[in-house]
């Protein structure tokens, strides 16, 4: 989960300052990216997400499938929705 580190990062630093709402917060908006991550394809939307961070990671392997334009797209949207493209 590379591509949330910033959050995780974050959480640490809550946890550890014994913020413990504010830690719960942070990994609940972790779960919530994870999630979606899962739900618009898992590996190949994880390969999507870091080509959003600037990081090709190249092509999945068979039998997985790219995500198509229209998957990536709505992937984004969603991903723009909880704040990822400004929180990590």
């Amino acid at each position: 989960y590379n591509y949330i580190a910033p959050i995780f990062n974050q959480l640490r630093t809550a946890f550890a300052a014994g913020d413990l709402d504010q830690a719960r917060a942070l990994q609940a908006k972790a779960n919530r990216i994870i999630q979606l991550m899962i739900d618009h394809g898992g590996q190949s939307a994880g390969k999507v997400i870091a080509s959003l961070r600037g990081v090709d990671l190249g092509p999945v392997r068979a039998p997985l499938r790219p995500l198509n334009a229209a998957q990536t797209k709505q992937l984004r949207a969603a991903l723009v929705a909880v704040g990822w493209l400004t929180d990590c």
